[in-house]
């Protein structure tokens, strides 16, 4: 976040979401897959509150999510023993779909440089694909999803802008 006033940041954030995936009953004996989401967003912050301990933030973000979610799914045991696709377990296809985020952050500050931050989010994603055997072109079908995400971490302050100086 770069302090644009006391209370107004501008915000950039990369992420993933790394985990198995519930899929639906199959003939290939694939059961909670490892996949992989990245996010690339970009949006304001505002400051709720402001303290040398705590404080609290809101924001909203847009850009773009990159989901690999074929990964982990191997070959059909069947001939023609081609690889299962996402979509034929109930899953999205790969690729680079739109993403935005609402939420905030708690951050308890060690010092005026280091805090822990809990953010939690609503995600919102565009995959194409799911419902969708892929024997039939889907290309332009998508569906939106709704996710509920929660990140915690190490926040290191490089430099605040004009938000609020914590001095001991």
């Amino acid at each position: 976040i770069y302090w644009l006033t006391g209370r107004l940041g501008a915000t950039v954030n990369l992420r993933g979401y790394y985990g198995t995936q519930g899929v639906d009953a199959n003939s290939y004996n694939i059961n909670g897959p490892f996949v992989f989401e990245h996010l690339f967003l970009g949006g304001a912050t505002y400051r709720l509150i402001a303290g040398e301990h705590a404080s609290l933030n809101a924001h909203a973000m847009a850009g773009g999510g990159y989901g690999i979610f074929s990964h982990a799914l191997g070959n059909n045991p069947f001939p023609p023993n081609n690889a299962v696709q996402p979509r034929d377990v109930g899953m999205y296809n790969d690729g680079l779909n739109p993403a935005t985020t609402v939420g905030g952050s708690l951050d308890l500050n060690r010092s005026p440089r280091l805090a822990l931050r809990i953010s939690p989010d609503w995600i919102m994603t565009r995959y194409g694909g799911y419902g969708t055997p892929s024997n039939v072109p889907s290309k332009f079908v998508t569906r939106s999803q709704n996710e509920f995400g929660i990140s915690v971490g190490i926040l290191y302050r490089f430099k605040m802008g004009k938000g609020p100086k914590y001095m001991k």
